[in-house]
């Protein structure tokens, strides 16, 4: 049975890579890329999250925690916003 160079490996019906794909030689390693690049970003934005906890793993539940947070941030800076104009108004 063939064996490297995109054959197939013994015993398998998968084929063998005979290198590690470079970013911009073929589009499956360009996508593959891509998905590392997106799943380190996931990584990232989990840990920044909740610092204190282990990164999550889940892609949905990091992206409804950024959802929750965005919306907790948005609510606070509006309280701010009227706070301050009020506190200007009694200047």
């Amino acid at each position: 049975m063939p064996d490297l160079d995109g054959r197939l490996e013994s015993g398998s019906k998968k084929r063998v890579r005979s290198e590690s794909c470079s970013a911009s030689s073929s589009k499956a390693c360009r996508e593959k890329f891509r998905r590392d690049r997106l799943n380190d970003r996931f990584l990232e934005l989990g840990s920044i999250l909740d610092p204190g906890r282990l990164p999550k793993t889940d892609k949905a539940a990091i992206l409804v925690d950024a959802v929750r947070m965005v919306n907790q941030l948005r609510s606070e800076a509006w309280k701010l916003k009227e706070s301050n104009s009020s506190l200007q108004e009694k200047i």
